[in-house]
């Protein structure tokens, strides 16, 4: 017997959360008799990775909002979690909310700018 606890009736369990789910099997011997039984299985909760959907890439001239939040849909499966917000070489001049995810600020140096 297995059970797939990748599957997403489970992935919503936070980390060391647990349910129990009834598995019902028989039991078959040589001559056709059966026994149904049943096993209890505990799933235990593992912390999901959070993520989020696809940005394309984007240009946007002087003065232009770049990006929201509503921009992205941010998802992580794990009941309680939440979520802070950071970016990875970003252009001088602009910051992040950790918490808001919202990108502010004024880019001091013309340029092309790719950041993850």
């Amino acid at each position: 017997m297995s059970l797939n606890t990748n599957y997403f009736s489970y992935r919503f369990l936070a980390d060391g959360e647990q349910t129990t789910t009834t598995v019902t099997y028989a039991v078959v011997d040589l001559v056709g008799a059966t026994a149904p039984q049943t096993a209890t299985v505990t799933v235990t909760g593992v912390n999901d990775a959070p993520f989020s959907s696809y940005l394309p890439n984007t240009m946007w001239s002087d003065g232009a909002t770049a990006l929201t939040t509503n921009d992205f849909d941010f998802t992580d499966y794990d009941n309680g979690d939440t979520r802070t917000y950071s970016a990875i070489s970003m252009p001088a001049g602009l910051s992040i909310s950790s918490t808001t995810g919202i990108i502010t600020g004024t880019i001091t140096t013309p340029g092309i700018y790719t950041f993850d």
